[in-house]
């Protein structure tokens, strides 16, 4: 494997990756709430796309735990 400092480097991306995942659950969030209740379509979906970006997320921290 690399050596530690560029180790530190790809981990510190990972992290700004997942940081980036809690920031789509977040905008996703502000979509829900703009949405009011009233998209059958945005409450079809929200829930797929939650579990989705999670998912990512779970990946991302597994992987991170490998470099």
């Amino acid at each position: 494997m690399a050596s530690r400092s560029t180790r530190n480097k790809l981990r510190w991306q990972v992290e700004k990756a997942i940081a980036h995942m809690d920031r789509a659950v977040e905008h996703l969030a502000m979509v829900d709430i703009k949405a009011n209740g009233q998209s059958a379509y945005i409450e079809k979906h929200m829930a797929m796309l939650v579990v989705m970006i999670e998912g990512v997320k779970t990946v991302l921290k597994d992987f991170r735990e490998g470099l």
